[in-house]
């Protein structure tokens, strides 16, 4: 008689398509930061920051939704502190933790909030979408971001640049 264990059961895996995405800082602070998902929806992030950051201040890495939401600190995923140098830091790489980039509708590339229907927009041209009232403030702007990468400084916003799916 065969007898099967539970332990050679199978077990569902996500399956996500791999993607690739990149935050790049061209302003207070010069750097990049990619992050990479595999086929079962675990995300690495690797990056390097040039200059731009001032000795002896404590910086955290955050993802935000559009609204400056932050989603996830990933700053220890990263070991982002050990990596810093004078005005910079060294290369730092890290799994992010209950981080996917588009695997499912908490996917980090889904995080945005969604124009309002056709038609309620409050802008003096009614017949053009370019502009719409943003849900997470009282002004208009001009396009969605969906998450960004935001480096705090001092539990500061200190720099910003959104993900963007290659």
């Amino acid at each position: 008689m065969n007898q099967r264990s539970v332990l050679d059961e199978r077990h569902e895996e996500k399956k996500c398509t791999p993607t690739f995405a990149v935050s790049e800082f061209n302003s207070t602070v010069v750097a990049i930061i990619a992050y990479f998902q595999d086929k079962t929806g675990k995300t690495k992030a690797a990056g390097l920051i040039k200059s731009g950051l001032k000795p002896g201040h404590r910086y955290d890495v955050v993802i935000t939704n559009d609204c400056g939401m932050i989603l996830k600190n990933i700053t220890s995923d990263l070991g982002f502190a050990s990596a810093l140098a004078g005005d910079g830091s060294g290369p730092f790489t890290g799994t992010l933790k209950d981080v996917n980039l588009n695997c499912d509708s908490n996917g980090v590339l889904n995080a945005y909030t969604p124009k309002p229907p056709a038609g309620s927009s409050n802008s003096s041209d009614s017949s053009s979408d370019y502009y719409y009232k943003d849900p997470c403030k009282t002004y208009y702007r001009k396009r969605d971001e969906g998450a960004e990468t935001r480096i705090f400084e001092d539990g500061s916003s200190y720099a910003q640049a959104p993900i963007l799916s290659l």
